[in-house]
């Protein structure tokens, strides 16, 4: 959007009152500079050249509209001379032509930027609906804020998954050590001597039961024969 448009034409009649009505109607308080130049007459290809230059070299402008109400061919001429030709030719700033009526046509219109066939046309060219402009705002900031969200979910979720992640590694790279801690333990107290007389004490009462159920085994056995005999010698 044209920050000022600058308006090339007379400072009085109906082209630069239709100018103003246009842009000031699409764009309340839009800033508008007026450049007036002679727009017809010996001196007007002159007038509009020299504006043209000035417009570049101020540097303050987006967009230049040069403008005139239609008339006769010799009043139209500065508008199919070389030297305005040239000038837009050389204009570092886009131009945009709104010269005469429909059926006129100028050397002017054929080199500019962007030919309007009336002042209204032009101003509606060059500056937008400020209503348009609010509404596509608004719709942009809708879509940056989903924009916004939709990164911030992406950036949680992955955060939270490098999360998992590390704490997941944390936990393995605790536990290897731990459980190569309880087993060199385990082997340590195999190889202690408290441990080692332990394992003698019980493999000893494990023998002493053995031997005693043994006994008590041959016990059973010798009086069971002893038994047998006496009663065998009160039958004879």
């Amino acid at each position: 959007m044209p920050s000022t448009p600058r308006l090339l034409t007379s400072p009085t009649g109906a082209v630069i009152n239709d100018l103003q009505e246009t842009i000031w109607d699409r764009y309340p308080n839009m800033g508008i500079v007026v450049y007036p130049v002679q727009v017809q007459g010996a001196g007007a290809a002159m007038s509009v050249a020299r504006a043209l230059r000035r417009c570049n070299d101020e540097k303050r402008a987006d967009v230049i509209v040069l403008a005139r109400g239609g008339g006769s061919f010799e009043e139209m001429y500065a508008f199919n001379t070389e030297l305005v030709a040239r000038a837009i030719l050389d204009s570092r700033l886009p131009v945009v032509t709104a010269l005469g009526h429909t059926s006129d046509r100028t050397v002017a219109d054929l080199v500019g930027d962007a030919e309007c066939r009336t002042p209204t046309e032009a101003g509606a060219r060059v500056v937008p609906k400020k209503a348009d402009l609010l509404t596509s705002l608004r719709e942009r900031r809708r879509r940056l804020d989903r924009e916004i969200a939709q990164r911030f979910s992406q950036e949680d979720d992955r955060l939270r998954s490098l999360r998992m992640r590390l704490l997941r590694w944390l936990s393995t790279l605790i536990q290897r050590p731990t459980e190569r801690l309880a087993r060199a333990q385990a082997d340590l107290a195999k190889l202690s001597p408290v441990h080692q007389i332990e394992r003698r004490e019980q493999a000893l009462r494990e023998q002493r039961r053995r031997l005693h159920s043994a006994l008590t085994l041959r016990l059973q056995i010798s009086q069971a024969r002893l038994s047998a005999t006496r009663g065998e010698e009160r039958i004879e």
